[in-house]
């Protein structure tokens, strides 16, 4: 039975080009370094996003990566196609992914 995808977080109107009605890839809570982070990779046509929220009760505060489809599916190569490998490899600094 296959399960549905779960609809992206709502994070409201930004300049970055976030499309709200994005396609959720993936979506759980990882640990980058010393803070807990609701990781989501969400993407539409043309590119891939990565979202780590701080606190999920407040959608409109997180960090953003935004990947070209070429440059997303280079990483996940790199990380044997598991969003768990590629979540590993992350780090914050200064407040930026």
């Amino acid at each position: 039975m296959a399960k549905k995808r779960p609809p992206p977080m709502n994070i409201g109107f930004n300049e970055n080009g976030i499309d709200g009605t994005r396609q959720v890839l993936y979506r759980n809570f990882h640990q980058v370094e010393d803070t807990i982070y609701l990781v989501e990779i969400s993407r539409n046509p043309k590119k891939v996003f990565v979202l780590l929220f701080p606190n999920f009760e407040r959608p409109d505060v997180y960090i953003q990566e935004i990947l070209t489809d070429k440059q997303a599916t280079r990483l996940m190569n790199e990380s044997d196609n598991i969003f768990e490998n590629f979540i590993g490899k992350f780090y914050v600094k200064f407040n930026k992914l």
